[in-house]
This record gives structure tokens, sequence and C-alpha cells, in this order.
């Protein structure tokens, strides 16, 4: 079965595009209530994780890349990452802008006969201005795209976004049982749109995610028998790893990711959202028992599934800070209570952020993003790309019609 599938976009409903909550408002006006505060996460990789650290290299057929490391020798998922993997998951669910899109990867290739520049349509595209955002980008932040930016970035649309994530940090990590080369993978190649759009042809299919693949992942990890070389423009090397000397290098990635198993823990700060954009916070985090998320190198290989799981929540009310003696306008959520607040929807929060947790709970996205990154341990679906000769006899073939390969 192919390993990547498409959330689709109902492309009629248009993403809600209006004026962020600014940083220096602490309080809304009128009945609105404003969300802050931060939540803690537990993180442990279901699957071998590896996130390469920008100082080693993966194709040296002697020394492996290794996984990213803080100052203090730490194995860490850096804040980035994690924020990246849930603003997609927001665009998702929220019906977001397309922050990434731009097309051009396909319009690059000689050989592709579509422009997918053209397959979204512009109500969809990236937000360029700080006064009409989309609920993404009033969440996690927005910069705007110019070919007209001056050096100094004058006139240019900022928001700062009110998400902040930091680095999530493993103790004790458990490494690989030993460093391995990867089956070899590539940039996205969407020559056969029919993955790529929608059935009609019009617009593109969706938000690409990876499904999860927990009784394969350790063979995906094995190719000694089948690497691919890299020559040089010298004279044709010979393979170090039989005893040359030579400077080859291999397409397949040699790398050293951590183990199944280990457990990663960080901070989401957050500060004046809106009852939609708290309730989109936290349906992004947790999903529900049933699902996992996908983060670093290796997706569609099976590594990189992670549990996200929140442990901790605490709110500050500042309407409240400085009239409540006790708590100080501070409400905390742990253990048992936080699994029930979420379970019930936020319902214990207040009709407004329930009412949008579950439009987002129960919508056609979610539905779709269930069935991808369902996790099922015990699965035994095995998941490849199709050779070139499938694509060569199955022109028009859509992805469902790999489910047997």
């Amino acid at each position: 079965m192919n390993p990547y599938d498409f959330v689709p976009v109902s492309w009629e409903n248009k993403p809600d595009r209006h004026a962020p909550i600014w940083h220096d408002r602490l309080i809304a006006s009128g009945d609105q209530k404003l969300y802050t505060g931060s939540l803690d996460v537990e993180i442990k990789t279901e699957t071998p994780l590896f996130i390469r650290d920008p100082e080693t290299s993966t194709q040296n057929p002697r020394t492996p890349g290794t996984h990213i490391r803080n100052a203090h020798g730490d194995y860490i998922i850096p804040g980035s990452s994690l924020k990246g993997m849930l603003r997609t998951v927001a665009e998702s669910l929220g019906n977001g802008c397309f922050t990434l899109f731009d097309g051009e990867y396909e319009y690059k290739n000689h050989r592709s006969t579509v422009d997918y520049r053209n397959r979204l349509p512009d109500e969809f595209r990236r937000c360029q201005q700080n006064t009409k955002l989309c609920i993404t980008c009033r969440t996690f932040g927005m910069m705007q795209l110019s070919r007209e930016r001056d050096r100094r970035g004058a006139g240019i649309d900022v928001f700062q976004g009110k998400v902040n994530i930091g680095d999530a940090v493993a103790e004790n990590a458990v490494l690989y049982e030993s460093p391995v080369f990867t089956a070899v993978l590539d940039g996205p190649k969407p020559r056969h749109s029919a993955f790529y759009l929608d059935e009609q042809q019009r617009h593109i299919a969706g938000r690409k995610y990876y499904f999860h693949q927990p009784k394969y992942a350790r063979d995906y990890l094995h190719t000694e028998g089948r690497l691919i070389p890299t020559t040089r423009r010298n004279d044709a090397p010979r393979d170090p790893l039989r005893g040359g000397q030579g400077e080859i290098e291999y397409r397949n990635q040699h790398i050293l990711p951590l183990d199944y198993g280990n457990v990663f823990t960080t901070r989401i700060s957050f500060s004046q959202l809106e009852a939609n954009e708290f309730a989109l916070l936290m349906i992004a985090v947790a999903l529900d028992s049933t699902m996992r998320h996908k983060i670093g190198y290796g997706k569609p290989l099976g590594l990189g599934s992670v549990k996200l799981t929140p442990t901790r929540l605490q709110l500050v009310d500042y309407a409240r800070r400085y009239t409540d003696r006790v708590n100080r306008g501070i409400t905390v959520y742990e253990g048992q209570e936080l699994t029930d607040l979420i379970y019930n929807r936020l319902e214990a929060l207040g009709t407004d952020v329930a009412n949008a947790f579950y439009d987002y709970d129960s919508g056609d996205a979610i539905s779709y993003l269930r069935y991808i990154w369902g996790w099922d341990p015990e699965s035994k679906v095995a998941y490849a790309y199709p050779s070139r000769d499938w694509f060569s006899g199955h022109s028009r073939a859509r992805i469902e019609d790999t489910a047997n390969l």
C-alpha cells in the first residue's frame, strides 16, 4: 500500500480571516474569554526516531549521522519541529491557509505536465496581511511572502503568533541497536497527478500525511544489500565498505536513530488565545487515544511515530489575577482530571471552547486523519511506493488502487 494519503479540503469552506487579538491585550472586550497558560506534554517514541544533527553527515559510509542534541548533550526534538508538526495538524482541522505550499517542486520538473501552483484556490493561499489572518496564522504566527522586501524588511506584515514550544528533551535516551542505511528517499515527485489532484483534476488532493508502520519500520532500516552508490566526477571509486579507498557515497542515508520507547518532555506556552484557537491547539496536541503523530526523517519508512500525552495544563485568568487571593486566577489540571477534561471536549471550560473542540473533533478532516494516523500496533499492512512499471501501467490510478500491491 502507498505510504501516504491526503486529508482532503472542502474548497467551498474558505478560511475565516480576521484581525488577531494582539499581544498587549490580556483581557478581551465584552463576554469574550482569552486563554493564557501552559501545557506540559510527554512524547513517547513508538517507532525509531531520527532528526539529524546539522553538524553530521548522513551520507558518509564510515560514520553515521546522529540525532540532534542540545548544548548539554541531551537528545531533543527541536521546538521548531514540534511547532511545524502541530501547525500542519491545526491547518487541517481548523481549515487554515496552506502555509508551506508553493507548488514549484513539480513546476521545475521538465517532465511534468501539471503546474500545481494553479491547483490551489487563491482563498487558501498563505495569509499576507496581519489584519486578515486565518486561525492557524493567528495562533502560530505569519510572515508575509513578498519579492519586494527591502534589506531591512520594511513594509512586511508580520504576526509573531501566540504559541511557543520549547525543545522536547529526553533523559537517558536509548539509541537504536546499531547504525543503519535506510531505503532511499527522494523529494516529492507528483508526476502521477491522479494521486496529487482530486478526482475532477481541478484542485490539489489535500494535505499529505504518512501512515504508521509499527511492524515493518525495522525492515526499512536494514538495507545493506540494497545500497545505491552516488559516484563523483573523478574515476569510479572503490567501495570503502569493501576495503576500497575511494570517496564513494550512497543515496541511502546512514544514520543512528533513537530507538522505540524513549520519552521526551516539553512545555507549550500560549497567550491571549481566543476560544476556538485554544480548542484547536488542544486537539492538535491531544488528538485521541487511537492516533499517533509523525515527525522527523523517514516518515515513509515508518520512522517518527510518536505518542503525545498532555500531563499538566495551567490556565491564567488575568481578569481574576488580582481579585482571587487564593489561587491568583490560576487553575491547574493534572492526571485523571486533565484526561477527563480532554475526553469531555473541554466542557468544564465553557460553552465557546467546548463547542469549538466538538466541531474539530467531529469534522471530516479529523475523520480522514484518523484513517491515516490511526495506531494499530498489530497491523500487518506493508507500505511501499509503487514501482515505475506499476505507474506506467496505471496512469490514471488513484491512491486507493494501491491497497493490494
